[in-house]
């Protein structure tokens, strides 16, 4: 059997699934199916309206040490549950001065009166109220809905700049794609620099100025990014994962050379930057394939010189079926040292998955330097799932 890369018998095809469900999610956090490089850690405020039973827009009019009482103003859903009530008394949550404007979300069960709800607020006022009003309903069309979105990036509110960018980092990669055009260049590459914009979203803008563009536009985009990435760096810099994906996006293949020349094979490359390339290269293979994966695997094979990296590195390869690898990973254990728990988890769950005799020759050899090693790595991949098949 060829030891290429695309291998597509049915056991190659087994073992990877095998070595992802037994690996991958049992020991590295899994790719979110959303944006790849966004912290999107909390709903945005259209989820909250989209799972709740009821939505009101009130003021709050009386405050006690365990409940607030907000007076209604507007029923945006669930009329049919709070009828004609003109007030509202909720548990005390946070501290907030008399006619504060408040949103409240509540969930009723099904057999439950509004007095068993569970009630959460945001405080508004009245231009994010406006905002959120007229945000389009979580079943509009993905590319109408990120469009209104994009609008509101970096907006002066706080509160309506941060849904917008929860917006993106919910939202799959191949629907922000769709919105390209409601995202201007010189916009995100402003907001990259400027120190005044959380470093979480910087991921996210750089990303996007790879998305398809203009030719010259892509030029002046590949420009920036590329000046960012040669720039030095001594520790981690927050949303360089972005800038890495947004790269290979915009420059493709040589653009990949370029990181492997200053990054993965500089030895005095920062341990931040490492491991924003791993990332990158890791959800790049998720959501592009302009680069080959027979190329990216080939750079992610750089990492398995690295000692952090290590492990990681051969989760990748061996999710991506690159079993030309099986040399250089079974080098990494040293039965006499016996490798950290994660090294040996993932050289025993790539030998696993390799379809090739010689890891099965391999994967034994190390099975009598190491009895117990092996042993405990193979009972992680029986109990989360895996093992050989």
């Amino acid at each position: 059997m060829s030891n290429n890369l695309l291998a597509r018998d049915n056991r190659t095809r087994t073992g990877m699934l095998v070595f992802a469900v037994g690996m991958f999610l049992g020991t590295f956090p899994a790719i979110a199916l959303s944006c790849p490089f966004c912290v999107a850690v909390k709903p945005t405020l259209s989820q909250q309206r989209a799972s709740a039973d009821i939505v009101v827009f009130g003021e709050l009019i009386e405050t006690h040490e365990r409940e607030q009482v907000f007076r209604v103003h507007q029923v945006i859903k669930g009329k049919q549950r709070i009828g004609n009530a003109e007030q509202l008394a909720v548990p005390a949550e946070v501290a907030r001065g008399i006619g504060a404007l408040v949103v409240l979300f509540a969930t009723v069960s099904k057999d439950s009166t509004i007095g068993d709800a569970r009630w959460s607020t945001v405080t508004m006022n009245e231009t994010s109220l406006g905002y959120f009003i007229r945000s389009p309903s979580d079943r509009a069309p993905a590319k109408a809905r990120l469009a209104y979105y994009a609008r509101f990036l970096q907006h002066r509110d706080p509160l309506i700049a941060e849904d917008a960018y929860l917006e993106f980092g919910h939202a799959p990669f191949a629907e922000a794609v769709q919105v390209a055009d409601h995202l201007p260049s010189e916009k995100l590459r402003a907001w990259i620099t400027d120190p005044n914009v959380p470093q979480e979203r910087k991921s996210f803008f750089a990303l996007a100025l790879g998305f398809p563009r203009t030719e010259d536009v892509h030029a002046e985009n590949a420009a920036f990014l590329r000046k960012i990435i040669l720039t030095p760096a001594s520790d981690f810099r927050a949303g360089f994962a972005g800038v890495i994906g947004g790269y290979l996006l915009v420059a493709g293949e040589p653009g990949l050379e370029l990181i492997e020349e200053h990054i993965l094979t500089n030895p005095d490359a920062a341990e931040g930057d490492l491991r924003h390339v791993a990332n990158a290269l890791r959800s790049y293979y998720e959501f592009d394939r302009t680069v080959p994966p027979q190329r990216l695997a080939q750079s992610v094979r750089l990492l398995l010189t690295r000692p952090s990296l290590a492990a990681r590195a051969i989760v990748d390869l061996g999710r991506w079926g690159d079993w030309g690898a099986l040399s250089e990973v079974v080098a990494l254990y040293d039965p006499a040292m016996r490798p950290p728990v994660a090294l040996r988890r993932a050289i025993v769950g790539y030998l696993s998955a390799c379809p090739l005799e010689e890891a099965e020759a391999a994967l034994e050899k190390l099975r009598q330097g190491d009895p117990r090693g092996v042993a405990e790595a193979e009972r992680f991949f029986q109990a989360t799932g895996g093992g050989k098949s």
